[in-house]
């Protein structure tokens, strides 16, 4: 499986390592790769792990996310205090 999520406040490479970090301790995580220009991260997964599951991990270390495309059935998920417009 693979989903991509949009992160919001990633500003440099010293944050892509820490999310990265924070993904791949995601049970069920294969391989996570983050693109500062486009402040996204791709996750391939099994289908044990949850969209819900990478979204916490992210905001866990103060960071926010959500899901932009998933062929994982999951929720949506906006990240907290994020109001879309």
């Amino acid at each position: 499986m693979r989903t991509v999520c949009l992160l919001y406040g990633c500003q440099c490479n010293a944050c892509c390592d820490r999310i990265e970090r924070a993904l791949r301790r995601v049970k069920g995580v294969g391989s996570v790769e983050l693109n500062l220009y486009k402040a996204t991260a791709t996750v391939e997964h099994d289908e044990s792990c949850l969209c819900d599951d990478l979204i916490a991990a992210i905001e866990r270390i103060g960071f926010l996310a959500e899901i932009h495309a998933t062929d994982h059935k999951c929720q949506d998920h906006n990240p907290s205090g994020y109001q879309e417009k």
